[in-house]
């Protein structure tokens, strides 16, 4: 009996207990867990409806300048000998700006180059040899007498051959160059040629020359020295082309938005550089990648308002944004 009243006891105090908690209201985070967890889900599917995770191809980049300023460098140490233009004078190209000092006279050389263009393949026979001897050419003397020599002895023999065949049939012949005549003026062309690259300063485009500091003739120059620089006057233009797979390229599309991070220019201190797809070849090149040519639309301002320095060429990687993907997107497509 004390037995069966003990466990009655018991049972009447965990009922006490449990008819406690059920009586008592439960706490809020309990009545409202289910509400607050279906609005965080909630919460979390619209965040990822709004944000867009961007899908993009990745690819290394040169950029160059089709009509920024030139700068021109010395390519060797020497002494000015003739300066041809002032400071701010425009200038079209090709017009020689400089000579630097040779053993040639370079009104000499200047002759002999409008000689040779002057001519035909087939006008060499017209080559004034008289008066060409008389020229100071200085490095370009011992092409230009190996030349003159074989040019002379085959003058002559003609000339003899011409006379026989006047006494014999009454008639004069056409005078035509042997292969080595013409071998050798080729290679007194090419002599000529290297000459100009050595000697001369040539403007490469057109544009306003401006000196990098007052030259004067006779001054000492030294190979890297600056001399001037040509500022074109059209707006400056910049461009790029990126290497592109087969695969890639069937994604790529003019007008996509290009972020272009430059070598020289940390993109988290200076910001990036945008650009578009202008056009993308339809060739591949012999290693079977395609070409997509960039333009930059606001030059190299960055995204922070940065305006960053051009100098012959600039190296980075660019990011060629396919499209904007949401990130509820994505996260289904990697459980696909």
């Amino acid at each position: 009996m004390e037995a069966k009243k003990k466990i009655s006891d018991k049972l009447k105090l965990h009922s006490d207990s449990v008819q406690k908690i059920l009586s008592t209201s439960p706490h809020w985070m309990i009545r409202w867990g289910n509400t607050m967890v279906f609005i965080v889900l909630l919460l979390l599917i619209l965040i990822g409806y709004l944000i867009k995770y961007p899908e993009y191809i990745r690819e290394s980049i040169v950029l160059t300048c089709q009509s920024c300023p030139e700068k021109i460098q010395a390519k060797t140490t020497s002494k000015i000998e003739k300066i041809f233009i002032k400071n701010d004078q425009y200038v079209d190209k090709g017009k020689v700006l400089l000579v630097l000092q040779s053993s040639a006279r370079y009104q000499d050389v200047f002759k002999l180059k409008n000689s040779m263009d002057s001519l035909s393949s087939d006008q060499i026979h017209s080559f004034p040899i008289q008066e060409v001897s008389h020229y100071k050419l200085g490095e370009l003397q011992d092409d230009f007498n190996a030349f003159s020599k074989v040019f002379i002895n085959e003058g002559q023999s003609v000339n003899l051959k011409s006379n026989r065949r006047f006494n014999m049939e009454g008639q004069g012949i056409q005078h035509t160059q042997s292969s080595q005549c013409v071998k050798l003026l080729e290679k007194l062309k090419k002599s000529l040629k290297q000459w100009e690259s050595k000697h001369l300063v040539i403007a490469s485009k057109a544009g306003i020359a401006s000196f990098s500091q007052v030259w004067k003739e006779n001054q000492l120059i030294r190979t890297g020295d600056t001399l001037l620089s040509i500022l074109p006057q059209e707006k400056e233009e910049y461009v790029a082309t990126v290497p592109i797979s087969l695969t890639d390229a069937r994604k790529i599309a003019a007008g996509q938005k290009v972020l272009i991070k430059l070598d020289n220019y940390s993109y988290q201190e200076y910001g990036v550089v945008e650009g578009k797809v202008q056009s993308i070849t339809t060739v591949p090149d012999k290693t079977g990648e395609y070409g997509v040519r960039i333009n930059l639309p606001d030059g190299l301002k960055t995204s922070y308002h940065k305006k960053l320095h051009f100098d012959r060429e600039l190296k980075g990687e660019a990011e060629i944004i396919l499209k904007d993907v949401r990130l509820i997107e994505r996260f289904f497509h990697e459980i696909k």
